[in-house]
């Protein structure tokens, strides 16, 4: 029986390496109850069966953190202002709001009772910080008051601190390192990184703002990418794919979704970590915008050889403004980020040669092969290597590709 069980135990063992899912926790509590109130914190223990619930913190004129989103509680029915109310003054307000049809009352929770709850049902607390009065960038006065709310129900190892506040964050990594912490941000920059490995500060990014080859930087640089909000499956599944260890939900169950096998990180090759040159067949334009503001995004699409290749850099041009891109061939494109409103250039260096193409716009984000397919007057041709479109007396070149 003794070699059953050693048996069974070894086989899980085996089984947990190639499966698994991310860390689930409660975006204000969960989508069940008035945000950030207890209801809202025992529905997200007990209904979605969350191993972490998310508040966000602010701080009242003598000096209580409480469990809010806002300076203010107009969204749930009163003109008041916390950061120039006293605790008792909104203690017993009524909370109302209506939630997918269901409304819901309740009262503000305050950060103290929310670590109770956490440390008795064995629930990791992520406090995000809010730009309160001795909690933000240019005050942290305060956060010793809720650094004592975590020491004092035991929850230092447990408990993450979230923010968008750089500042905030380096204070809080300087004199309290024992904290875990996360920076809230859209997008994983050069900059971004570059300052949570110096920091030591896990990101927290917003759904579609990273990728796989993201997450491999951040894991190389001893770092584990967070990401918000995810409510669908297709998300789920999305974003686990590609290496996300933790999830913030308002009502995803993770009991519903299904385990995500095991990424094998040693065959996801970052660019600057290889010199091995691959062979570029072919590349076509898929989709572009009229004009690219900052943060807008274009897509090629790539076709590669060896059809077994993981990655290849690409320098996209922005102006006179050289971006480093590293794409993940799985997926057969790479995402462009505009730096300011113009022409986008992308060379693709390979063996020695090189593939350029102009990234030219088409209105209401028109797909080029639905312009090519028009029917009134369009007229595409060959010149000089470059692919002309000629429509309605204008002519654009819509993709250009040449091999030296």
């Amino acid at each position: 029986m003794k070699k059953i069980v050693l048996l069974l135990c070894i086989l899980c063992t085996f089984i947990q390496a190639y499966a698994w899912k991310p860390l689930f926790a409660g975006h204000r509590g969960s989508y069940r109850g008035v945000e950030n109130t207890e209801e809202a914190f025992m529905n997200g223990i007990n209904f979605y069966h969350y191993t972490g619930l998310e508040i966000d913190v602010k701080t009242t004129k003598d000096g209580e953190c409480v469990c809010w989103h806002d300076d203010d509680l107009k969204r749930v029915g009163h003109d008041v202002s916390i950061p120039n109310s006293n605790f008792v003054d909104i203690k017993d307000l009524v909370l109302t709001q209506t939630r997918s049809g269901v409304e819901y009352t309740g009262t503000i929770c305050t950060v103290d009772r929310f670590l109770e709850i956490c440390k008795e049902h064995k629930i990791f607390p992520i406090i995000e910080l809010k730009w309160a009065t001795g909690i933000n960038n240019n005050d942290m006065s305060r956060f010793s008051t809720l650094y004592k709310l975590i020491e004092k129900h035991e929850l230092v190892e447990e408990a993450i601190i979230l923010t968008s506040m750089k500042k905030s964050l380096e204070h809080v990594r300087t004199n309290y390192p024992q904290l875990t912490c996360q920076y809230l941000c859209y997008s994983l920059s050069e900059e971004n990184l570059k300052w949570c490995t110096e920091w030591q500060i896990h990101p927290s990014i917003g759904v579609g703002g990273f990728d796989i080859l993201d997450v491999k930087r951040c894991r190389k640089a001893g770092l584990n990418v967070g990401t918000w909000t995810v409510n669908s499956e297709d998300n789920y599944l999305k974003h686990g794919k590609l290496g996300a260890y933790m999830m913030t939900c308002d009502y995803l169950r993770p009991n519903d979704m299904p385990e995500l096998e095991d990424i094998d990180w040693d065959n996801v090759i970052l660019p600057e970590d290889t010199t091995t040159a691959i062979r570029v067949e072919s590349i076509t334009l898929s989709t572009n915008h009229i004009e690219m503001f900052k943060n807008d995004t274009a897509y090629i699409d790539v076709t590669i050889l060896p059809e077994n290749a993981t990655n290849q850099k690409i320098t996209a041009k922005v102006r006179d403004k050289a971006r480093q891109i590293a794409i993940n061939c799985t997926e057969n494109r790479v995402r462009i980020v505009a730096k300011t409103v113009v022409e986008t250039v992308v060379t693709v260096y390979c063996d020695g040669l090189s593939a350029e193409c102009s990234l030219v716009v088409t209105e209401d984000d028109t797909p080029v092969e639905d312009l090519v397919c028009d029917s009134r007057g369009v007229r595409k041709t060959l010149e000089n290597g470059q692919l002309v479109i000629h429509h309605n007396n204008q002519t654009v070149s819509v993709l250009g590709q040449y091999i030296q």
